[in-house]
């Protein structure tokens, strides 16, 4: 499996927020051994801003209603599901806000255990409730939810107390789990209705501060965030903001970059070369580098955020 990551260039959500307290989210297209080399070497440190120039823009922040591409990589710092996608190309799927799950031998009955204190961005507590209407709301007809389809083998959910949650299938599904990511279902609190310009609060790293559809959105740390660094124990996250500008041309992005006016951009032209771990120009990876189960590029910056 390290072989793979390491081929493939796999960046995960998890180690984006840990990379990113060393001033390495805006790596070059260097390899893995490049990070963990530099890695073992800084020690992270909380502060910074990092600003991004991205292809995409949301048009709102309706979790359960406003489910394109761009949605997907904000929601994937305001919210989170019961299941993450890993690095591509295994597409492992690990337990979030869910602490592992139990399968019933037919393969119809999936019972979940919920990680305890997990905070909403607004002080509530998650529970399974929670998780309950967050689904409910999703397969809802009214909602027309783009990504309900994911949940059509549903038949029942069943809360089984604050902790735990059932959900039963209409028929046996092996991908399931696969469905119950921030893709499909970014978990919510029960009884929140969101509009595309009030986004629900969510248990993410980061809240939408400030947010323009179509063209810019900032995120705030939330600094009640249930995760650690698996590798120091320090609380994440370590930037304090993010700030994210459409810049549809990548040419514009590229320059913007170059001229420091800001310090990440999510693919480059593809006639830009980038230094391996060797210290050698080599052209751009065709791959490029994956966060929480997404391609995204990501162009070396010599100034860090803080």
């Amino acid at each position: 499996m390290d072989d793979q990551k390491r081929n493939f260039g796999g960046l995960s959500r998890r180690e984006f927020l840990h990379l990113s307290g060393i001033g390495m989210a805006g790596m070059a297209l260097a390899s893995p051994p490049a990070w963990a080399a530099q890695a073992k070497e800084e020690k992270p440190k909380h502060g910074g801003r990092m600003r991004c120039g991205v292809r995409w823009a949301s048009a709102g922040l309706d979790a359960h209603k406003n489910q394109d591409f761009a949605d997907y990589l904000n929601y994937c710092l305001m919210y989170g599901a019961l299941t993450e996608q890993g690095n591509l190309p295994q597409v492992e799927i690990h337990p979030l806000l869910a602490k592992s799950w139990d399968i019933s031998p037919d393969g119809r009955e999936y019972t979940f255990p919920l990680r305890e204190g997990v905070k909403f961005h607004h002080g509530k507590e998650l529970d399974s409730g929670d998780v309950k209407y967050s689904l409910d709301r999703v397969m809802n007809p009214a909602t027309r939810a783009p990504r309900a389809f994911a949940f059509r083998w549903i038949d029942s959910i069943q809360i089984i107390d604050k902790y735990h949650i059932k959900i039963r299938l209409k028929e046996p599904f092996a991908p399931f789990l696969a469905s119950l990511t921030v893709a499909n279902c970014p978990i919510i609190p029960a009884g929140w209705e969101p509009t595309g310009m009030k986004p629900a609060p969510g248990t993410g790293p980061y809240i939408a501060k400030t947010f323009v559809p179509n063209e810019t959105i900032e995120f705030t740390r939330f600094d009640q965030y249930w995760e650690k660094d698996e590798q120091t124990g320090a609380r994440l996250p370590y930037l304090d903001m993010i700030y994210e500008k459409k810049m549809v041309d990548e040419a514009v992005r590229w320059t913007a970059l170059r001229a420091g006016d800001i310090d990440m951009v999510d693919v480059p032209p593809p006639q830009c070369p980038c230094e391996s771990d060797t210290g050698e120009a080599r052209p751009r990876d065709p791959h490029g580098l994956r966060f929480d189960g997404q391609w995204l590029d990501m162009v070396q910056y010599e100034q860090t955020p803080f």
